[in-house]
Formats: structure tokens, sequence, C-alpha cells
């Protein structure tokens, strides 16, 4: 007997969504001084004044792609990955003495060790929070 098992998808998808950036409101203030209000105002129906009111503010069409959500990973994760980034670009780029790439390396060391442990932390929590502890692990 077999049972199908539902695959986690990354197939990328569409959603149609405003998005809000500074840039954004500012065309959409400007759009909304353009718009001909007596189009709206004329029409009878609820639904179609609504309809020609959207249809001055077009929505943009987004690609989107299901992930994986790392709950693990926190403010003191993200902000010595964005440091170490840092380094290793200025690692390759520049001559460096010997003392400032055996930082690098410490520093490197010590950001593993804490994203492990950090992980370790997390997934003990998953086992030690469920009903079924066996299964967990």
């Amino acid at each position: 007997m077999s049972i199908p098992i539902p695959e986690f998808s990354h197939t990328p998808y569409r959603i149609k969504k405003r998005k809000f950036s500074e840039a954004n409101v500012q065309e959409f203030l400007h759009l909304l001084n353009q718009v001909t209000w007596q189009e709206v105002y004329v029409e009878s129906d609820v639904n179609a004044k609504f309809s020609t009111f959207m249809d001055s503010f077009p929505i943009k069409t987004v690609h989107m792609r299901d992930t994986i959500k790392n709950n693990w990973i926190t403010q003191g994760i993200k902000i010595p990955s964005k440091r170490m980034q840092l380094l290793d670009s200025q690692r390759k780029t520049t001559v460096m003495k010997k003392k400032d790439l055996e930082y690098i390396e410490q520093y490197r060391k010590i950001y593993r060790r804490v994203i492990q442990e950090t992980k370790r932390r997390k997934n003990n929590n998953y086992i030690s929070s469920s009903k079924n502890k066996s299964k967990a692990a």
C-alpha cells in the first residue's frame, strides 16, 4: 500500500498586491490628483463606482515563491552574519596583515559556534514542547 505524500513546492506563483514604499505612496498621491472624480460620481451602481475607482490605481503582479522559515535565525545571528560578509569581502579585496586574518578566522569560528548552538537549542525546544517526543526527535 502506498500513501501519496505532498511534497513541499518551491514553484513560483503570482499574487496581486500593492507595495507601500515611499516612492509608491508619492506615485499614488500624484495619481490621486489626476483622477477624474466625475466618472465615479456619475455611476449609479456601487460596484461600478468601486470598479471605476480601482481601475485608476492598478495593482502590481508580484512573483512569489514558498520559502522555508528559519525561526532559529535571530538578530544575534543576522548582525554577525552581515559583519562576516563585510569581513570576507574586505579579505578578498585587500591585502591584510596576518593578525587581521587571524581575527577573521577567530570571528568565523565563534559565528559558526553560535549558529550551531542556536540550532541545537531550537531543536531541543521543539522536542521538549512536542506531545510525541520520540516522533519529534
